[in-house]
């Protein structure tokens, strides 16, 4: 399947909602998979939402529709006998349209939901089987000495996320992750820790379930994180890619009101301002796309090993000699197999998101020398890979 951009959308549908404008935006910004307005048949009109999906469809946009009616907290009000009702008729409305991914069945349960998001997941399944239930799980790997205070291991979270896919079959699943971005006044390289552990972790799940890996990155400030610039984009777009992320999500797009405590998403009040927030992330998300795309697609991913203080920052694989970075920054050296035609690609990423990097080594009878921005990446094609080791 092709890489998914997407992004979270919790703004319920209404009048005032330019559609063909803001699909516009999603579309310029290199959206392929968007996530619907909210919709409540009691206060939406459902026509708003079709001409919504229409105007994806023009713009080869798919759209995971966020109803009230498929969502695992619907079970706290009603009987499982109604929940199926309603969500046979959610699936009558939208589910025929072409732009249809799929619907959305709810956002990080908690160990009391656990037994009803697995009933959602399996009863969407059952009756639209041509269409993904998505759901999205909590970081449960997030900061493991805090976790293991309460017992809450690594293999645990491991067995618990194990049981969720297990008994549901589900074909996709997110997590999401915004430690990345914390705040100046907490330690920055902790936050970092923090999200690589929680996505070498979930990458090693969907592995054992062959199923795609989808982050949840930041795209609004918000709490003890930080507004994200051009850096914080970069960095999570790359970071992300060179751990074998098939596709990622933003949250997210669309504040309707500027409640406290949240910054500036991409747009914001309700005429859907945009904002230097969506500048930053369309530029970063494009020069991505435009750069290394449609190769990404046939990409498999194979491995990551980390150049840091742990691991030293000297690298001699791949062919790969007299190799040198002016500073010693953490690396993500990433390796990829082309589905197509067994080539082979080394994905060279700077993991410093304040500053940038020089690298210079010799591969394949040539010299290399370039420089990284904070969270750039360079992709090589190489005779020769060693599928040996790694992070993960």
């Amino acid at each position: 399947m092709k890489k998914i951009f997407s992004f979270w959308n919790y703004l319920y549908i209404n009048d005032s909602i330019d559609i063909k404008y803001i699909v516009s935006k999603w579309k310029e910004c290199g959206t392929n998979v968007a996530m619907s307005f909210a919709y409540n048949p009691n206060k939406c009109k459902k026509e708003r939402i079709i001409e919504l999906l229409d105007e994806c469809d023009k713009n080869d946009i798919k759209v995971i529709i966020n109803d009230d009616r498929t969502s695992y907290l619907r079970l706290d009000e009603i009987s499982r006998e109604q929940f199926e009702i309603e969500v046979r008729q959610a699936y009558l409305d939208f589910g025929s349209h072409k732009a249809t991914f799929g619907f959305y069945i709810g956002d990080e349960p908690n160990f009391e939901h656990i037994d009803n998001f697995i009933y959602t997941a399996n009863l969407v399944q059952n009756i639209m089987p041509n269409l993904l239930p998505w759901g999205n799980l909590l970081p449960y790997w997030n900061d493991k000495e805090e976790s293991e205070k309460y017992g809450l291991t690594e293999d645990f979270f491991f067995e618990l996320v194990s049981k969720i896919l297990k008994e549901t079959n589900i074909k996709l699943i997110g997590f999401d992750h915004y430690t990345q971005c914390f705040d100046s006044y907490l330690d920055s390289k902790k936050g970092i820790e923090y999200f690589l552990y929680d996505i070498r972790n979930y990458r090693k799940v969907c592995n054992k379930f062959n199923i795609p890996f989808v982050v949840s990155l930041l795209s609004i400030g918000h709490w003890k994180y930080r507004e994200p610039n051009c850096n914080d984009f970069r960095w999570q777009i790359s970071t992300s890619l060179a751990h074998g992320a098939d596709g990622i999500m933003w949250f997210y797009f669309h504040q309707n009101s500027l409640d406290t405590g949240y910054g500036n998403a991409p747009f914001i009040g309700e005429n859907l301002i945009e904002t230097p927030t969506y500048q930053y992330l369309k530029v970063e998300q494009r020069r991505v796309i435009e750069n290394y795309f449609p190769l990404f697609d046939n990409l498999k991913f194979v491995s990551v090993k980390y150049l840091d203080e742990n691991n030293g920052f000297d690298y001699e694989d791949d062919g790969i000699s007299s190799f040198k970075m002016e500073r010693e920054f953490l690396t993500f050296m990433s390796h990829f197999i082309d589905k197509t035609n067994n080539d082979r690609y080394l994905m060279i990423t700077n993991g410093n998101q304040k500053l940038g990097n020089h690298f210079e080594f010799e591969i394949n009878n040539k010299k290399e020398d370039f420089w990284l921005l904070p969270g750039e990446f360079k992709l090589i094609k190489l005779a020769k890979l060693n599928l040996e080791g790694g992070n993960i």
